[in-house]
């Protein structure tokens, strides 16, 4: 059977995963979950440093008052059928390559976030999937709802996946799971990657309620932007800009991310910023359903270290003098 391969750019650091704490690799046996386990190898850089799950969700309910009988003889057949997709998916998409495969029962999301604790992993990498109206009315847009159980990061990965992204958009709103979705932005990134720390400020009537911001709120976040570029670690070849855009956070990133010809969108799905708490879910919740590029999403305990504390780098408590990293942001009363 014919192989799919992926193709240079690599990443350039990858995301240290090991057998211990592997990549965990989401997949429903389909065709738009090819592009998954062909981005899990690529990130991973190992086999033995990869985990496929697949799982098998319960029958839908009709009705609770009329519930639609399962057999026995059904539910083997159905488990069948899924072992059989996903055995020939990963013949069809690594080849020779052996990795370790487990199929489990249960709600997609919940089961994989409690395996992601279970494996230790550092990332669940699954196929964005479609858009089509239909797709999100039949079916359950597992990895958005990945994204509000999830302990670690997602990253969707559109079809046609070729090898590590190099032009990323960021969006960053200087919260602790926007920092850190840069920094594991710059751990995928292809070599000569552009990174694109952008920005997006509120509307103008949200603006003017801000103490502190007024006409100044462009440059006091283009300021805050460059101390973000000063603190984070960029490889040797890669280059970052700093973006600030006004408007609909989600709409102004993805019109953005199409403007540059992006390949990746990253974001925290849970911040803790002024325009987050503003539309908490929502823009993560947007920006999945209507990205025609992969989406790498980091919830709030991504952002936490494996001992509980803060990651150092979102951690920052003097940058300049003033408070951390958000440092001239001033927060409303």
């Amino acid at each position: 059977m014919e192989t799919l391969t992926v193709h240079p750019p690599q990443p350039q650091t990858g995301v240290r995963a090991h057998h211990a704490a592997p990549v965990l690799i989401a997949t429903d046996g389909l065709e738009q979950s090819d592009s998954a386990i062909l981005a899990g190898l690529v990130f991973a850089d190992q086999p033995d440093a990869l985990r496929v799950l697949s799982v098998l969700p319960p029958m839908p309910v009709v009705s609770p008052e009329v519930p639609l009988p399962v057999s026995p003889e059904s539910e083997a057949a159905r488990r069948r059928d899924l072992e059989s997709r996903v055995e020939a998916q990963v013949d069809r998409t690594l080849g020779d390559i052996d990795v370790d495969v487990e199929l489990r029962d249960g709600d997609p999301a919940n089961v994989l976030a409690k395996a992601a604790r279970e494996y230790n992993a550092r990332l669940i990498v699954a196929g964005l999937g479609k858009h089509r109206i239909l797709d999100r009315l039949f079916g359950d847009e597992t990895a958005l709802r990945l994204l509000r159980v999830a302990p670690v990061p997602v990253l969707a990965v559109s079809a046609g996946f070729t090898g590590a992204p190099t032009r990323i958009v960021v969006g960053m709103d200087f919260s602790e799971t926007s920092i850190r979705a840069a920094r594991m932005a710059l751990e995928l990134a292809g070599e000569s990657a552009t990174i694109y720390l952008t920005h997006v400020g509120p509307r103008d009537s949200a603006a003017t309620a801000w103490n502190g911001w007024g006409p100044s709120y462009m440059t006091e976040a283009g300021a805050a932007l460059t101390r973000v570029q000063d603190h984070l670690r960029i490889p040797r070849g890669m280059s970052l800009q700093g973006v600030v855009r006004h408007g609909d956070p989600a709409t102004e990133l993805l019109a953005f991310a199409n403007s540059v010809g992006a390949d990746l969108i990253a974001t925290g799905s849970h911040g803790h910023g002024f325009v987050a708490r503003m539309l908490v879910g929502s823009v993560a919740t947007k920006i999945i359903r209507y990205s025609t590029c992969s989406v790498l999403a980091v919830p709030a305990p991504a952002a936490m270290v494996r001992d509980g504390s803060i990651d150092p780098l979102t951690a920052e408590s003097d940058v300049d003098g003033n408070d951390g990293l958000r440092a001239g942001l001033a927060t409303p009363s």
